[in-house]
C-alpha cells in the first residue's frame, strides 16, 4: 500500500451535514462522514509523527535523523512505544493519514529546454541523434514519452536527456476519460411554453434560498432537456450543479447527453466505473475540474463548491434511500445540502412520491408541472 499523493479533508459543510443527519438517521456521526467518502477511500489508517518544538535536537536528531517525520507502521514495537510515550508528553505530534487503494495513473512526458538544446554538439555521424535534435527544435512543445519512442530509440532519448536539454516528467492521467471521446456536443433545444417556465422559475430562484421545486411531468415530457438547460443556467451564475438519476436509469445514453452539453465539466460518479476511474472523477470533482456531476445515490455527497443547484430525477425511486447504516434518503440530504449553500432543490417524477405531493399540496414545495409531450 502507498499513502495517498492527497487526503480527502472533510469540509466545513459535511462536518456540519453529519452532525444534522445524525439526529435524524440515529447513526453515529463517524458512520455518516465514512459514508460521505466513496468505498475506495474509505481505507485504512497510518499514524504519521513529527517533532514538536519542546522536543530537544539531541533527540529529534536520534528519533528521525534527517526525515521531518516517519509512518508509525515502519517502526519496531519499541520505538512505537517509545514514540507514544513522547506524543502523550507533548513532545510529538500525531496527525492520520489515509493508506490509499487507488493510486494516481501517470504517464511518462518529455519536455523541451529550448536554449540548453541548442548547446548541445552531436556528432555529424550519429545520424539518429541529429534527426531527434531537428525534430525536438521543431517540435518544442510537450508530449508523451511513447509517441517519442515510436521512432527514437531510449538510449538516443537519454543522450539528451544527460544533456540537460531534455526532462522527462510523470503527468496524470484520466482513467474514465474513454468516457468523454467521440461525444459530439450538443446545443440547447427549442423548449415548449410549459418548459420554458419551469427552466426559467428554477433558474430565476438560484442563489436566493428558495423552497424545493417538485417538477411533475408526463412520461416524454422532456424533462431531461429541462435539466439540462436549469444547469446551465446555474453555471451562467458561476454556480455547480448535481444531477441524481436512478442507478437503473443512468445508462450511457443518459451520460452521454450530459457530456455532449457540457463536455468535461461533467464528473460521472456511479457503480459501473471502475475503482481507478471512480478515483479519478472523485479527484476532478475535489479540485474543482468539474462543475456539473451526475451520478446515483451517493454522488448526493459530491464535494462541489458554490452549489447552484440539485436535481433528484425520479424522485419517487425507492432506490434514492439507503437500507444500510446509515438509512440515509437522498432527497433529505439534498434539502439540507440547499440550505447550507442557498441552493435550489429539483425534484422531478412523472409520479411524485406522496411526501412530495402532500409537501406541494402544503405549499412547502413549488409545483410546477409538464402536461404536454415535448
Amino acid at each position: 500500500a502507498e499513502v495517498l499523493d492527497f487526503s480527502p479533508v472533510l469540509t466545513p459543510e459535511q462536518l456540519w451535514l453529519a452532525e444534522e443527519l445524525r439526529k435524524s438517521v440515529f447513526s453515529y456521526k463517524i458512520s455518516i462522514l465514512k459514508a460521505m467518502l466513496p468505498g475506495f477511500l474509505n481505507s485504512s489508517y497510518d499514524k504519521i509523527l513529527y517533532p514538536l518544538e519542546g522536543l530537544s535536537q539531541e533527540e529529534r536528531v536520534r528519533l528521525f535523523g534527517s526525515e521531518d517525520s516517519l509512518a508509525f507502521s515502519s517502526l519496531d514495537l519499541a520505538k512505537q512505544a517509545e514514540m507514544m510515550r513522547l506524543t502523550r508528553k507533548g513532545l510529538l505530534g500525531l496527525e492520520y493519514q489515509a493508506v490509499d487503494q487507488k493510486k494516481v495513473k501517470t504517464q511518462s512526458w518529455y519536455e523541451v529546454d529550448h536554449a540548453q538544446l541548442e548547446g548541445v554538439e552531436t556528432s555529424t555521424r550519429a545520424k539518429k541523434k541529429l534527426e531527434l535534435r531537428d525534430y525536438l527544435l521543431s517540435h518544442p512543445e510537450s508530449a508523451s514519452l511513447a509517441s517519442l519512442l515510436e521512432s527514437y530509440s531510449r538510449e538516443q532519448v537519454n543522450f539528451f536527456v544527460d544533456q540537460g536539454a531534455v526532462t522527462i516528467v510523470q503527468k496524470e492521467v484520466q482513467r474514465s476519460a474513454a468516457y468523454f471521446e467521440g461525444i459530439e456536443a450538443s446545443r440547447p433545444l427549442e423548449l415548449n411554453p410549459e418548459q420554458r417556465q419551469a427552466r426559467d422559475a428554477v433558474v430565476s430562484s438560484i442563489g436566493s434560498s428558495q423552497p424545493p421545486f417538485l417538477l411533475q411531468g408526463i412520461t416524454g415530457s422532456g424533462k431531461t432537456e429541462v435539466y439540462l438547460q436549469i444547469i446551465q443556467g446555474a453555471l451562467d451564475k458561476g454556480k455547480t450543479a448535481i444531477l441524481l438519476v436512478p442507478e437503473i436509469s443512468l445508462t450511457p445514453q443518459m451520460t452521454e447527453r450530459f457530456i455532449a452539453r457540457f463536455g468535461d465539466k461533467v464528473a460521472i460518479l456511479h457503480s459501473g466505473l471502475s475503482n481507478g476511474e471512480k478515483y479519478d472523477e472523485w479527484r476532478k470533482v475535489e479540485r474543482g475540474d468539474a462543475q456539473v456531476v451526475v451520478g446515483a445515490r451517493s454522488a448526493i455527497f459530491a464535494p462541489l463548491k458554490n452549489l447552484g443547484v440539485m436535481i433528484i430525477d425520479e424522485e419517487h425511486e425507492a432506490a434514492y434511500k439507503q437500507d444500510s447504516n446509515p438509512r440515509y434518503h437522498a432527497r433529505e440530504v439534498a434539502i439540507l445540502r440547499a440550505q447550507y449553500n442557498q441552493a435550489t432543490l429539483v425534484l422531478g417524477s412523472a409520479t411524485p412520491s406522496l411526501e412530495s405531493r402532500a409537501r406541494a399540496g402544503k405549499g412547502v414545495y413549488q409545483h410546477l408541472r409538464l402536461t404536454q409531450r415535448a
